[in-house]
């Protein structure tokens, strides 16, 4: 099953067009991909957007279709054609028809059947298990008032308190006035030296931005899109696992658009950031 979500600038004129990406299945370690599809919603045997809208089959369809919000959940099972492999089986699916949106957002369940006895499983690697889940920041991002440096815009401190939700402090720190390619960049203090995942807390809104982050120069795998149609808090956000050295290291949050729902706005790309919490693997 395969539920991808797509809130990023989108370049065609669906808001579904993600699904020209293509799937690409490697078996058993191979460098180049055996199986190469002709898009997401024909490898879910279905066609043209799924143009016939939701509907269930025994073996595959559509739940869920919202093209207003990009939204779509549809599941297949490999019952009547499964895919032999002995050693591995890597399954990808292009973000796009030249894997050239990175905004989506896909959460993805499947299922084999084994058979026993078995050898024991390898632990899973640590980015495939499920992110950690702070439930609020450790380091509040207003903090970074007097220390941070903008290359566009500028940040002030916004009181959060007139807004349904929940942010620390009922404070934000705001960047405002700026533009796409315009950088943030943020002195995050570490207390030892070690490999920390990264939770953020951000902000939502109709004229908040996409943005990204790096740290010490390597780039989260993370893009966040903060379009709302409501201000809200996104909750905890995990930008990925780094290794982080006692003392300052350098946060950088880059504007890269803004969502093509916010086409009403003149200035969509508002930044709004709660805080930060470290974890120690």
């Amino acid at each position: 099953m395969l539920v991808p979500y797509c809130p990023c600038n989108l370049k065609k004129g669906s808001s579904i067009s993600y699904l020209e990406g293509d799937e690409r299945i490697f078996i058993d370690g191979e460098i180049v991909p055996s199986i190469i599809g002709t898009g997401t919603e024909d490898y879910f045997s279905s066609g043209w957007y799924y143009d016939t809208g939701e509907y269930g089959a025994p073996y595959h369809g559509v739940t869920v279709k919202d093209e207003v919000n990009g939204k779509i959940s549809t599941y297949r099972w490999h019952i009547e054609d499964p895919i032999p492999f002995k050693k591995s089986l890597k399954f990808q699916i292009e973000h796009g028809g030249t894997n050239d949106m990175p905004g989506v957002e896909y959460t993805s369940v499947a299922f084999w059947y084994q058979t026993h006895p078995h050898a024991p499983f390898p632990k899973l690697p640590d980015n495939l298990m499920p992110l950690s889940q702070a439930s609020k920041p450790a380091i509040e991002a207003e903090s970074f008032l007097n220390t941070a440096k903008t290359t566009g815009g500028e940040l002030r401190i916004q009181k959060m308190d007139g807004f349904k939700g929940t942010w620390s402090n009922n404070e934000q720190l705001w960047w405002v006035n700026a533009k796409p390619g315009d950088k943030l960049t943020l002195p995050l203090q570490v207390a030892g030296d070690g490999n920390y995942e990264v939770i953020g807390f951000f902000t939502r809104a109709g004229d908040y931005g996409i943005i990204r982050a790096s740290i010490n120069g390597r780039k989260s795998d993370t893009w966040i899109d903060a379009y709302s149609n409501t201000v809200e808090p996104t909750g905890s956000v995990s930008l990925g696992r780094f290794d982080l050295k006692k003392g300052a290291n350098e946060m950088v949050i880059e504007i890269a658009g803004k969502d093509f729902r916010s086409a009403g706005f003149a200035d969509g790309y508002l930044v709004g950031i709660d805080g930060f919490s470290l974890l120690k693997k």
